[in-house]
């Protein structure tokens, strides 16, 4: 079952099950609604009965003992289910085009059962709207919490949406527990008996709406094209016909149901009312009237034409009449934007103040100006030189905010200059004391390599650790291919030692091993002494079984469903990125992968006796992350020391997943990556050969 699906029933309450058949018996007769889990296969129930069982068969529930999960709203268990079934998408919208109310209508007349799906291009949460026998019962997941939402407050809420969302129609079967002499779930005891009193036309009336219902579905909703290109009375006739169906399926097609059977329940809709008041002959006619209409929209399909569901009543032709004048006015204010622009200013219109100054001035002050004798090319001189001072003093002013921003560059760049060479000449400091260590360690390995040429058997060839280390993969191989394997230790069907007693590492080199000398011992000798040896046989033979011994499948989800698809292991092997990355590759110390050749977990080591420092950590998820991001097969990230880790080192991994007061959701140390995918962090420490798991805490 999907990982997401077990997250969300976990978070319900709990009570302990057991008995078997027996236990599910007595949740039937209480009517319990949730789900009811063994630790592998998982049962969901509605009112009692069984929607279905997924991850194992009912037989696995016949003496066994778990965990029940009550639901906190009925639509929860019917959604779920229905998403692990699977279905047809029998159709595709755009909220804007088709409303998602308009869609629903549609549905529940029709008898719809299935659901809607409304998450692409939706950024606020992913919504459904959960149908049985056209019943509605919405469901809302909103937020990076996934806060859940029930009822009319979630359907409201994604009929407010703007997005796409897709119909499936699902064939679930619903059935009763077995009781003492039938431990299987069939077809017949899927739906309750019909009373022996029921008319054979009741019975029968059913089966003949029920391709009424699903033509109707099988056609889009109407459009404004369709509206305006049929006539008046075509569209009368539609509109009765829409709004008698719902009565008359109502009415002839539901039948007496016991209390508590499975069959969900909503509100009554007047569709419901006006099938309760409805007599015989008015039920004969309705469902006349509904089978005309669907002939006629079968006749119209065969032809080509469009035809829109028999759903449509006053109300949405109203409706529709509004969303056309709407539409109208949205289309005239969109030409009006398109062809309204701002007019250029003519500089010819303006006025300077001088002019301005000069016309207010009254006739009679003019008359006195021009009766003076005034020396005007004195004035118009002067006023010359005062025009090109202004010119001048504004070419300064620009000359000193240029020569300001130039002034403020240049001083950033000596800032940065400085900073680079106190980088650089840390860089230098530290890459001198490299190179003391680096020659110190090589004087202390050339030494190491003439006492160890002294005691090498003549013949044999010395193959330095690093290269015999990049050269050499592994393998998980069986004894018998008929035994134990680590899927069934997944599925909770072997135990430790069988599984362990099955399994094998076989390696593979890329030199010859015969004869080859690595530190002084023989290959094979070497290879199995390595911490990467070491680690890989702790992972494929004991943490599986930890973790399963521990109840931590849930919490550890990913990397457990990852470890039995374990089939190459690659030392010293790198990961390719894709060419959208900064980094075409990422290197890691270890890298398993499944037999696609997939990477599943990626391992960096620290096998010397220093402790594993923040640097180091930031460095596993530097490359891991975008491994993940580009592969969602990637289950963890693991960093292994000999030693033990810093308080910085812890400090980060506690960072990257999101630990502490606030930490978020069930999955331990677990890095997101998108709001439904990511990686588990895990930091080990290995002493003596033994492996320990420090972060998270099993």
């Amino acid at each position: 079952m999907k990982s997401e699906t077990v997250e969300r029933v976990t978070e319900w309450d709990s009570e302990p099950f057991s008995g078997g058949h027996a236990g599910l018996r007595e949740y039937a007769e209480r009517e319990f609604t949730g789900a009811v889990t063994d630790g592998v296969a998982w049962l969901f129930m509605l009112n009692g009965r069984v929607l279905g069982v997924f991850d194992g068969g009912m037989d696995r529930f016949a003496d066994a003992d778990g965990t029940a999960y009550v639901a906190p709203d009925r639509s929860l268990p019917l959604l779920f289910a229905m998403q692990e079934i699977g279905g047809e998408v029998r159709g595709e919208y755009y909220t804007e085009e088709t409303p998602l109310s308009e869609v629903d209508r549609t549905l529940q007349s029709g008898n719809f059962t299935g659901y809607v799906e409304l998450s692409e291009n939706v950024l606020s949460g992913d919504y459904y709207l959960a149908y049985y026998g056209g019943r509605r019962m919405p469901v809302a997941f909103v937020g990076n919490q996934e806060r859940r939402l029930t009822g009319d407050e979630a359907y409201e809420r994604a009929a407010d949406e703007v997005g796409i969302y897709r119909v499936k129609t699902v064939d679930i079967e619903i059935a009763d527990v077995p009781d003492g002499a039938d431990d299987s779930i069939g077809g017949a005891a899927a739906v309750d008996a019909e009373p022996a009193a029921t008319e054979e036309d009741t019975t029968a009336e059913p089966d003949e709406a029920e391709p009424t219902t699903e033509s109707e579905f099988a056609t889009a909703p109407p459009t404004d094209a369709d509206s305006e290109g049929s006539s008046p009375a075509d569209r009368g006739a539609s509109s009765r016909a829409g709004s008698e169906e719902p009565a008359s399926t109502d009415a002839e097609g539901s039948t007496p149901t016991r209390e508590g059977t499975a069959e969900p329940r909503t509100d009554p809709t007047p569709a419901d009312g006006a099938s309760a008041g409805s007599s015989q002959p008015a039920e004969s006619a309705s469902s006349g009237r509904a089978r005309s209409a669907t002939e006629a929209a079968e006749a119209a399909m065969a032809n080509g034409e469009n035809v829109s569901t028999a759903e449509s009543s006053n109300e949405s032709g109203g409706a529709s009449a509004g969303g056309s004048d709407s539409a109208g006015r949205f289309e005239g204010e969109s030409e009006w934007r398109e062809t309204t622009t701002i007019p250029a200013l003519d500089p010819a219109e303006s006025v300077s103040m001088e002019a301005a100054s000069e016309s207010a001035e009254p006739p009679a002050a003019e008359g006195s100006a021009a009766s003076e004798d005034v020396p005007s090319e004195a004035v118009t001189a002067l006023r010359e030189e005062r025009d090109q001072l202004r010119e001048r003093v504004e070419e300064l002013e620009a000359e000193t905010e240029r020569l300001a921003g130039e002034r403020d560059r240049l001083e950033r760049e000596r800032d940065e200059a400085a900073a680079t060479a106190e980088e650089l000449e840390t860089e230098v400091a530290e890459l001198r004391a490299t190179v003391d260590e680096l020659e110190e360690d090589l004087r202390v390995a050339e030494t190491e390599l003439e006492a160890a040429q002294e005691y090498m058997p003549e013949g044999d060839r010395e193959i330095p650790p690093e290269e015999a280390m990049a050269g050499t993969s592994l393998f998980v191989r069986y004894e018998r291919k008929g035994g134990p394997t680590l899927e069934d230790a997944y599925n909770g069907d072997a135990d430790r030692d069988e599984v362990n007693d099955n399994l094998r590492l076989e390696h593979h080199t890329e030199f010859d091993e015969e004869g080859a000398v690595v530190d002084g011992a023989p290959f094979e000798e070497w290879l199995r002494g390595t911490v990467e040896y070491g680690f890989v046989e702790w992972l494929t033979r004991s943490l599986l079984h930890d973790v399963r011994e521990t109840r931590n499948q849930t919490a550890m989800g990913k990397l457990f469903g990852a470890i039995p698809e374990i089939d190459r292991i690659e030392f010293r092997g790198s990961v390719d990125l894709g060419e959208e990355a900064e980094e075409e590759r990422a290197s890691f110390d270890v890298v398993l992968r499944d037999r696609m050749g997939q990477p599943l977990i990626v391992t960096d080591l620290n096998s010397s006796r220093e402790p594993a420092t923040e640097p180091m950590l930031e460095s596993l998820l530097r490359n891991a992350t975008p491994v993940g991001e580009t592969n969602e097969g990637l289950a963890a990230a693991f960093f292994v020391t000999s030693s033990y880790y810093e308080p910085g080192a812890l400090e980060t991994a506690e960072e990257a997943t999101g630990g502490g007061f606030l930490g978020r959701g069930k999955r331990k140390s677990f890095v997101k990556l998108s709001r439904k995918d990511g990686y588990h962090l895990s930091l080990v420490e290995t002493r003596d050969g033994e492996f320990h798991v420090s972060v998270p805490e099993l």
